[in-house]
């Protein structure tokens, strides 16, 4: 019989769940009552490309769309799947295969490696 996990990946598994768990359970008007962490904002009085990330990743957890996107497209089209495929990546891949295929995705090819 194959094993699906082992030790380590049930271990970064339960990391994100316990993660989630925590951030999923912050309420949402301590987050938009929070001083504003975002140079940008604070300084110029703006919003920035990435401002209401944190509060639209919060609303996907809870299912409430329409109210992500009125906080940030960005974050739910494409923050979010992006963060999903970097803890699946983080989780059931090696690290270093994670890093090859990050450098090859940039055209970066790593060096071959030399037997001794």
């Amino acid at each position: 019989m194959a094993k699906f996990f082992n030790p380590l990946q049930l271990l970064k598994t339960a990391v994100v769940l316990i993660a989630v768990y925590l951030f999923y359970n912050i309420p949402l008007e301590s987050i938009e009552a929070a001083e504003p962490l975002c140079f940008w904002k604070r300084y110029f009085d703006t919003e920035c490309i990435s401002c209401g990330t944190t509060r639209a990743i919060w609303c996907v957890l809870h299912l409430d769309f329409n109210k992500a996107l009125e906080y940030n497209k960005i974050a739910v089209i494409v923050t979010f799947p992006l963060i999903l495929l970097l803890i699946a990546a983080w989780i059931f891949i090696g690290e270093k295969r994670v890093l090859y295929a990050y450098m090859r995705l940039l055209d970066l090819q790593p060096e071959p490696r030399t037997k001794l």
